[in-house]
């Protein structure tokens, strides 16, 4: 069930390694939700990518590739947020950076 509630989408760290269609087809859903609001990061060029980026690169990974692994990544930074501040019952923020980033 999707909520109509406005939200907010912290986005950092995932656009470079999306396509273009998945980029806007993302911002377009999160614009149907009125009063919402999202931050995100610009894409450089290859080259200038960090190391998970270039690792990407590197292993020829597609798209759907890039995008499962983001996720995947996302997921993981917010179960390790989620579960100690349920357990501690005080707000708990958990973030990494990949080497070289």
């Amino acid at each position: 069930m999707l909520s109509s509630e406005p939200s907010f989408f912290i986005w950092l760290g995932v656009v470079p390694y999306l396509t273009k269609e998945a980029i806007f087809n993302t911002l377009t859903w999160i614009a149907g939700i009125p009063g919402s609001e999202v931050v995100f990061d610009y894409s450089e060029p290859a080259e200038n990518r960090d190391a998970a980026g270039q690792a990407a690169l590197a292993f020829h990974a597609t798209p759907a590739e890039i995008a499962s692994w983001m996720w995947a990544l996302g997921m993981g930074m917010g179960l390790c947020s989620v579960i100690p501040s349920l357990w501690l019952k005080k707000p708990v923020m958990v973030a990494w950076s990949t080497p070289g980033g």
